[in-house]
C-alpha cells in the first residue's frame, strides 16, 4: 500500500515527480528521477507501492518504491533508444515499456532482465 492517499502524480521538466493530494490540490512530496531530464511517462505499480518512471533525454527506465522514494531499479532500454510510455504488469511483475525505434519491450522486475522485444512501432503502453 502507498504512503499518501488519495493523490495523483505529475512529471516535470527537472526530472520530479510530484505527489499531489487530490482534496486539497496540496503538493505531498517528490521523487527525484533524474536531475536534468524531462519525465515524459508514469505509472503505480497495482499494489501502489512501486513508480515507474521514464524520462526523455536519457531514454532510461526507473522503478521506486513510493513510501521510501528509493529508486529500486534502473532499466537502460539501449542506445538511441527514445521510449515512449511505460505501465506494469497487472500483478506487478513486469514493465512494458514502447520504444520509438520500432519495439516494444517487457522487463521482468525480480530477474532483471528483459523477456520481450517485438518489432512494433509503439507510442502508448498498457498491460
Amino acid at each position: 500500500m502507498h504512503c499518501i492517499q488519495p493523490e495523483w502524480f505529475s512529471g516535470d521538466v527537472r526530472g520530479l515527480v510530484q505527489f499531489w493530494n487530490v482534496q486539497s490540490g496540496e503538493l505531498e512530496k517528490e521523487i527525484e528521477a533524474d536531475g536534468d531530464d524531462l519525465v515524459l511517462s508514469v505509472a503505480y505499480s497495482p499494489d501502489g507501492a512501486r513508480l515507474v518512471v521514464e524520462c526523455e533525454i536519457y531514454g532510461l527506465v526507473y522503478v521506486f518504491d513510493v513510501e521510501t522514494s528509493e529508486e529500486i531499479l534502473v532499466v537502460n532500454p539501449g542506445d538511441q533508444r527514445d521510449v515512449n510510455a511505460v505501465a506494469f504488469s497487472t500483478d506487478g511483475s513486469q514493465i512494458v515499456f514502447g520504444c520509438s525505434d520500432s519495439e516494444i519491450c517487457v522487463w521482468d522486475v525480480k530477474r532483471r532482465s528483459d523477456i520481450l522485444e517485438d518489432c512494433n512501432v509503439c507510442s502508448c503502453a498498457a498491460f
